[in-house]
């Protein structure tokens, strides 16, 4: 997933819809916000350090479609 400066999605991939179990229309161009729903508060805080020039890493548990939680490790590099 790409984000843009003001935090809205200017790429992903299948992968990315896949896990947030959403259509191509409904991920480009929508905020992040958006997208992330209520993991936004914890992911906000990273991306923002990347928009400050500063990478980021995270652990990152993730809902799955199944109930499952998917664990991940969240990286925000800037650009």
């Amino acid at each position: 997933l790409y984000v843009d400066r003001e935090l809205h999605c200017r790429y992903h991939n299948l992968a990315c819809r896949e896990l947030l179990g959403l259509t191509a229309e409904h991920i480009d161009g929508r905020p992040l916000q958006d997208i992330a729903g209520p993991a936004y508060p914890l992911l906000l805080p990273y991306a923002e350090q990347a928009l400050g020039g500063a990478e980021t890493s995270y652990p990152l548990a993730w809902p799955a479609s199944t109930g499952a939680s998917l664990q991940f490790t969240a990286r925000h590099l800037p650009y």
